[in-house]
């Protein structure tokens, strides 16, 4: 860890006396218009090169120095990654060749192969590495090759863009796609010399320096691919009934009761839910397509509620069953444009069923998004913006001063917006409360109400004090007991994210993750790999306190839904499915755990008039499961068919877009 972190201090260093070859390309991170951080990539020599990438996103984001030496052919001899990834997990890999054999050795793997010119994938690749690949193609010419340790990349060029630059000279730059990893195709923008330009995103881009301005008009021709892709799984993926559907036969869940109706059917036409009634009353019209629902379990489409979207997600969320939404902060023109897309079935995806606008202040830690503030006065007035777009709430992040909360927050309760999000620097969940928020954000600014009142949570301490010590919060104490009252007093409604605080406090590297245990043989040889690098963020002799203080944090959630408090389920990016599993190994009773990415979600945002049940007149956003989750909550990932306003989507299909396997 310590020569890590010298590693990318001697980086830093470097960068900031100006000591770095004269050969060094210059790269901004950008996020939302935002300059976050630099990729760097230099020469050492003809056959060294050296590669850094460093970003701040509220407290978390990598550090990483890559260096790679290759032969007289351009090709893979050497590679060393070292450094500190997304999560401030210490990072070391090496790559060598010797006699016509690979060596790789990193935190999960340690194995050898007979080298062929391969590249190697590391855990910790930058992105100025695709460099690497094209060398290889270039010198095979082949348009494909293997990798190590497993899996293929291919690689397609997909139009070109000329740049004219200060001097009037035109630069070409090449859009390609890289496909074989077991998700959508990744893009990249290159020089003729295979050399990065670009990797341009919706979340984090990263540019060729004083070249800033190029990302929004890159990233639309890229959507172009992206969309294609992603259309191309919908239309394999999705059936309409041209007349109307019935499913009949089937188990119901009534998410406003918690119970079960047997022996059901209900009616689907256009995209409205049209009927629902014992099988032996519904007639079905003789025009339907009917589905058999005998020996399964239909229920509401399972809702997101802490997601910050990106198209690229939203087939996935569609076979695991997400049809709704809560965007918690995000680029709302791209999003809305998003939106529309889905709404033409030109873009596979959820519902974004809830807009949020962002509040945080400028400074050297903001979250890097829409929504920076530098006045009080700026924020009332954003709030009133984002009531004008539509946003149902306003989510406040760790760098707004206390003192503007009360304001913020009494804004937003007179347009008829809800408060929530993370606490405020130097401010607990009690404080919070008091100031005006309806709803807290992730477990662990719960956890540190009864830890300290003083630390910043706009680092990342916000995670590493309750992993340190949550473990010894005093559930019979009084001071934790006069906070449960608080919640039940003023209702709060809480959002915990436990299976992020799970992969960051008990994920150790070599395993593959809870998450995605029970897709473990469906899996491609890089997304496997990808699951068992673990998440874990602090140091291996904390571990121990950290699975405990995990372990305390499950009952301190069972106390808050045994408290009477509306629980409702999200991720902040990872598999909803997992989420509720969490939950019920917490002791909520499974129907309400189905209740809390059902109905609860519908009711606290105000769209319980066409989600959250399923009932006549209700948008047809359902999922049918081949199993009970009553019984067994893991059965909720075994999710049939889900239905779309009245569109049928099929899982299997769609991870197999990917490459993956199903049930």
């Amino acid at each position: 860890m310590y020569k890590s972190l010298v590693a990318c201090l001697v980086i830093v260093m470097m960068v900031s006396t100006g000591s770095m070859a004269a050969d060094t390309v210059y790269y901004s991170v950008v996020q939302h218009g935002q300059f976050t951080g630099r990729h760097l990539r230099w020469k050492d020599s003809p056959t060294e090169y050296g590669y850094f990438l460093e970003y701040n996103d509220a407290g978390k984001g990598p550090s990483i120095l890559s260096k790679i030496t290759v032969n007289s052919l351009g090709l893979l001899s050497t590679q060393y990654i070292t450094g500190f990834d997304y999560y401030k997990a210490p990072v070391n890999e090496s790559f060598e060749v010797k006699d016509g054999k690979a060596y790789w050795k990193n935190g999960i793997e340690k194995g050898s192969a007979t080298f062929s010119n391969e590249i190697y994938s590391g855990l910790n690749s930058l992105p100025g590495e695709i460099e690497l690949l094209l060398n290889v193609l270039r010198y095979t010419g082949r348009k494909q090759t293997t990798i190590l340790p497993a899996g293929t990349r291919e690689v397609k060029k997909l139009v070109s863009y000329q740049m004219r630059g200060t001097t009037n000279r035109v630069t070409q730059l090449d859009l390609i796609s890289v496909a074989g990893g077991g998700h959508a195709p990744i893009y990249r923008w290159v020089h003729q010399d295979n050399r990065l330009f670009a990797a341009v995103s919706d979340g984090v881009s990263i540019i060729e320096a004083d070249h800033e301005e190029l990302v929004d008009t890159l990233l639309s021709i890229q959507n172009q691919f992206t969309f294609a892709f992603l259309n191309k799984v919908a239309v394999e993926s999705m059936k309409r009934p041209p007349s109307g559907f019935a499913i009949k036969n089937v188990t119901l869940f009534e998410a406003d009761s918690g119970r079960t109706a047997t022996n059901r059917t209900v009616l689907v036409r256009g995209d409205t839910i049209e009927k629902v009634g014992p099988a032996g009353t519904v007639i079905i019209p003789s025009n339907y397509t009917v589905i058999d629902g005998t020996g399964k379990f239909l229920m509401p489409g399972l809702w997101e509620s802490h997601g910050h979207f990106l198209p690229e997600d939203g087939p996935f969320m569609l076979a695991q069953g997400v049809t709704n939404f809560r965007d918690m902060g995000n680029n709302n023109v791209a999003l809305r444009k998003a939106q529309r897309m889905m709404a033409a079935d030109s873009l596979p995806g959820p519902d974004i069923s809830v807009f949020s606008g962002i509040l945080d202040l400028a400074n050297e830690q903001t979250v890097p998004t829409v929504g920076i503030i530098e006045t009080l006065e700026q924020g009332l007035a954003q709030i009133e913006q984002y009531h004008k777009d539509s946003c149902k709430q306003i989510v406040l992040h760790g760098s707004i001063y206390r003192d503007w909360v009360t304001p913020l927050a009494d804004k937003a309760h007179e347009l008829g917006m809800r408060v929530c999000g993370q606490i405020p620097a130097r401010t607990v969940a009690r404080q919070a409360l008091y100031l005006g928020y309806d709803e807290i954000s992730q477990l662990n600014m719960i956890a540190l109400n009864f830890l300290t009142d003083t630390v910043d949570t706009r680092s990342m301490n916000k995670f590493f004090i309750p992993g340190r010590y949550g473990h010894t919060i005093d559930m019979k104490g009084n001071v934790f007991l006069a906070f449960m009252k608080l919640l039940k007093d003023r209702e709060t409604v809480i959002d915990p994210t436990m299976s992020l605080l799970e992969r960051m406090y008990t994920y150790k590297p070599g395993k593959i993750n809870a998450a995605y245990q029970p897709l473990a043989s469906f899996l491609p040889p890089d997304i496997k790999r990808e699951v068992i690098t673990g998440g874990y963020i602090d140091t291996d002799s904390l571990s121990k306190q950290y699975q405990q203080s995990y372990a305390h944090m499950k009952r301190i959630l069972k106390a808050i839904y045994d408290n009477g408090n509306i629980i409702i389920a999200g991720t902040d990016g990872g598999i909803l499915q997992h989420e509720l599993e969490i939950y019920s190994e917490c002791g909520i009773a499974n129907s309400d755990v189905l209740r809390s990415a059902t109905y609860w979600p519908a009711q606290v945002t105000g769209n319980l008039d066409r989600s959250g049940t399923i009932e006549a007149g209700k948008t047809a956003n359902m999922i049918l499961i081949d199993g009970n989750p009553l019984l067994q909550m893991k059965d909720i990932r075994k999710v049939d068919l889900t239905f779309k306003r009245g569109r049928i989507y099929d899982p299997k299909s769609i991870y197999a877009a990917y490459g993956w396997g199903y049930y």
